[in-house]
């Protein structure tokens, strides 16, 4: 997750402007639904939770630092979007519990546990035959790590 003072600090020492999102981005978007719910993880202050919005998803943004949020925000009302925001530790368990669906899950220079992973693909509105590739034995052989 980060020192949360130095993520504090990087944040309020930006300048308010937005940064452009991910160009990967425009090249992954083809693998989405065309609409429904996305959620960000580890959104910092939303260049790709903004982009993603202005495409009219319905977007969750996640990230522990409140600063970032704080710019999110700020961001919202300049840009006429709405995004969910949510503050989270990433690095804790049952975290995603709480969550509803999604349609598709951005994670962003961030490496979620592996652990996580199978908790966090509950939340997606996946096809049946699909959550098998998604097992947490698969997951395992998919990483060459054992899941417990």
């Amino acid at each position: 997750m980060g020192n949360s003072s130095w993520w504090k600090e990087r944040f309020k020492n930006r300048t308010l402007d937005r940064m452009a999102h991910e160009n990967l981005l425009e090249k992954d978007i083809k693998y989405f639904k065309s609409q429904g719910k996305l959620l960000d993880l580890s959104c910092g202050d939303g260049r790709n939770a903004i982009y993603l919005s202005k495409l009219g998803y319905e977007v969750t943004a996640v990230d522990f630092s409140k600063e970032a949020l704080n710019r999110l925000k700020f961001f919202m009302e300049e840009e006429k979007v709405f995004i969910k925001t949510k503050s989270m530790d990433l690095s804790k368990v049952n975290n995603f519990d709480e969550f509803d669906q999604f349609e598709g899950i951005v994670i962003n220079h961030y490496r979620l546990n592996p652990k996580l992973y199978i908790d966090l693909m509950k939340h997606l509105n996946i096809v049946p035959s699909f959550e098998y590739a998604l097992s947490e034995r698969n997951l395992g052989k998919c990483t060459g790590k054992s899941v417990q």
